[in-house]
């Protein structure tokens, strides 16, 4: 971790807290307008608003190096199976009770959540566990790599992210095919993170800066454009939507490089972003229940924006309430043990 990203309040990362703090407010954002959003503009403005990548990112920001393997996943589990699979529960009742489909058991539902949830945000938290287990592996090479190794494999991951155009234009390749097999996924998001806090963008050389953001000049602008025009044909639609895509890569590394360049904040404005990034995984974990679930189950309809913030508001206290009875639980029991 680069040392001026260090901050004093509460001994924490603050832009990174901003960096959480924009991408849940963006991530419920996007589920409040995604069904009332034209297909096709939804498609032309993804890369600009997939911000779940960056949690990838501040985690490979925060967690690198790993000391110790076995303390680390045991920690980071607890941290998030036992909520997640609680949610995985309630999504499930819900879903089973509160929608017509109900031709399959909900036991055979929870099994199915074994490897992907039936609840459409929880891929993420799926994929945040597979990024967690294999941190280990990945830490001893961060800890000794150079920063020309560390560049070489983000460009390799950089050049897997045309597999999905790839797949769009011959209709012969899948998502996971070709040479750089091997360097396609989001651990590449991690790596970037850890990067990008180590050797930020705006300390290096005006060469390497305008190289840089010719890059996300190109992938912003006629690419996305074009991506979004042409996305009805075949296969399209997972190249301009995929996390894993070029032009998804290069503008959310963009975001994390500008958002963590901003000045540190102070304030009111620093507790605000510290606590909602604190509380960011709750939020994301109940607030879909809210928008999708309760609201229209009270047939409570006020508008996109305003459904959107209500359900965020109410996501965001539900998580500082249940973080607060949790305290108290573990200060009782350690006064108990005493």
């Amino acid at each position: 971790m680069a040392p001026s990203m260090r901050d004093s309040i509460d001994g924490r990362y603050v832009r990174l807290d901003v960096v959480r703090a924009f991408a849940i407010i963006m991530v419920v954002a996007l589920h409040s307008v995604h069904e009332y959003m034209d297909e096709s503009v939804y498609q032309a403005v993804h890369p600009y608003i997939c911000t779940p990548v960056l949690f990838f990112m501040t985690s490979g920001a925060l967690i690198f190096p790993v000391r110790s393997g076995r303390a680390f996943v045991r920690r980071r589990m607890w941290a998030l199976l036992p909520a997640f699979a609680f949610w995985t529960v309630v999504y499930l009742l819900m879903d089973y009770y509160l929608t017509p489909h109900q031709d399959v058991s909900i036991g055979h539902r929870l099994l199915y959540c074994l490897y992907t949830p039936t609840w459409g945000t929880g891929w993420f938290v799926l994929a945040m566990v597979g990024l967690y287990l294999f941190a280990p592996f990945l830490s001893p090479w961060l800890a000794t790599a150079r920063r020309r190794s560390i560049e070489y494999f983000l460009l390799l991951w950089l050049a897997a992210g045309t597999l999905p155009w790839v797949s769009a234009q011959t209709a012969i390749l899948d998502d996971g095919g070709g040479v750089f097999t091997g360097f396609y996924g989001c651990m590449g998001y991690m790596v970037a993170g850890y990067y990008l806090t180590r050797w930020p963008v705006f300390t290096r050389s005006c060469r390497w800066q305008l190289c840089f953001w010719a890059l996300v000049f190109a992938a912003a602008v006629p690419l996305t454009l074009k991506m979004g025009i042409v996305a009805t044909r075949w296969g399209y639609y997972d190249a301009v939507t995929s996390l894993s895509g070029v032009n998804v890569i290069v503008i959310q590394t963009a975001l994390f490089a500008l958002l963590t360049s901003l000045p540190t904040p102070r304030g009111v404005f620093a507790r605000l972003c510290i606590s909602l990034s604190r509380c960011s995984y709750g939020i994301y974990l109940v607030h879909i229940a809210i928008l999708h679930y309760l609201l229209r189950l009270a047939d409570i309809d006020l508008g996109v924006a305003t459904n959107g913030l209500l359900s965020f508001i109410a996501s965001y206290l539900l998580t500082l309430a249940w973080r607060k009875i949790i305290r108290n639980v573990r200060f009782r029991m350690r006064c108990a043990e005493k």
